[in-house]
């Protein structure tokens, strides 16, 4: 006689199975920062990078697009409930080059996936000055982000200092987007935070001609700024698509090129610094301590003996400050008394230059 087929235990374990993977089915908001998004489904969170809206060292998103090169990516995710995304610290996003399954593209790992809410973007270039946890003491910079009204995202780099980081600083922030409807990748349209300054020498031949006397060259021996801001505080907000910078500078010190060399000038002026400039924590100048300083040689191939003038200008009789974004030029001519005319450029476009006034230092 056959024994009644009991279903029920199957029928359990058929209900249990379904309920662990119940469990496995992404969610709208995520239980912790780590894992907002993680679960592998959906459409995944992408990144291409645009022009900067001025140009210095990065001049466009082909620099951008080097391999190697990275940013570190934040974001603050709307949904159900409100969170932090891509980690407390950001998460670095690289340019990784082209494969045999893959074309040449900014990745990161773990990838995250879109979600129903709304998602505020942010993110600084390069991602090596940002500190990564917060027992990292070895860089000067950090990066976070504070909710706030209608402009959810801020930036906050702490403590940059330029002695220690001659990196054209970078940021981006993006206008709020709805993780039901993304966009097929974030763009990041990055700004310059910092100014950049450029010091130009040139030698007034005709000046220093006299008779059988003629000069050899001029050269810059030393050359700085001294009692300026060398670090600073900076917090990035979006306004109506805009990107407000507020600096606040935290140290005053000296600040000289590392890998300053001597410069031969001839009848063309020459860059003291290199082909861009120095970068510089944008600064107010109200009085005569921040200076530039400068000490110029002047040798004559008939004589033995060679002229040296040290020239001390005081930074707040060209401009009053130096502004995010914006490059300054001091191209100074050195005459046969060894005045220096100095020709003032402030540069809104980093790639053009615009005449400036001048003014003569003793």
């Amino acid at each position: 006689m056959n024994r009644p087929f009991n279903i029920l235990p199957y029928l359990a374990l058929i209900c249990l199975s379904l309920a662990v993977l119940s469990g496995c089915k992404k969610v709208d908001v995520p239980s912790d920062d780590l894992s907002q998004g993680l679960v592998p489904s959906g459409t995944p969170i992408t990144f291409e990078t645009e022009d900067p809206a001025s140009k210095a060292i990065i001049n466009s998103k082909e620099d951008l697009e080097q391999v190697g090169n990275s940013f570190r990516v934040f974001s603050w995710f709307e949904g159900t409930t409100s969170g932090s995304m891509f980690g407390t610290y950001g998460t670095p996003v690289t340019y990784t080059a082209e494969t045999s399954t893959s074309t040449p593209a900014w990745t990161y790992d773990p990838p995250r996936y879109w979600m129903s809410g709304t998602y505020n973007f942010a993110a600084v270039y390069p991602s090596s000055v940002l500190k990564t946890s917060a027992d990292d003491n070895t860089v000067a910079a950090t990066a976070g982000y504070a909710p706030s009204g209608n402009n959810p995202l801020s930036l906050n780099i702490t403590n940059f200092d330029v002695t220690k980081h001659q990196d054209d600083l970078l940021v981006a922030i993006n206008d709020p987007i709805n993780g039901s409807n993304p966009p097929t990748k974030v763009g990041l349209n990055f700004k310059h935070t910092l100014a950049c300054v450029q010091i130009k020498l040139k030698l007034n031949r005709d000046d220093f001609f006299d008779n059988e006397m003629q000069v050899g060259f001029a050269y810059v021996e030393l050359i700085g700024f001294q009692n300026i801001a060398i670090a600073g505080s900076m917090v990035a907000n979006d306004e109506s698509g805009n990107i407000n910078l507020s600096w606040t500078p935290t140290s005053i010190g000296a600040l000289s090129p590392a890998d300053f060399e001597r410069v031969e000038v001839e009848n063309n002026s020459k860059d003291i610094f290199n082909g861009y400039g120095l970068l510089v924590i944008p600064q107010s100048f109200t009085n005569d301590d921040a200076q530039l300083y400068m000490r110029v040689r002047v040798e004559y191939p008939n004589i033995t003996s060679t002229i040296i003038n040290t020239f001390t200008v005081p930074l707040n009789i060209g401009f009053p400050a130096w502004e995010p974004g914006i490059r300054y030029v001091y191209e100074a001519e050195v005459t046969q008394d060894l005045l220096i005319g100095f020709s003032l450029i402030k540069v809104e476009q980093w790639s053009e230059e615009q005449l400036g006034d001048g003014f003569i230092v003793n």
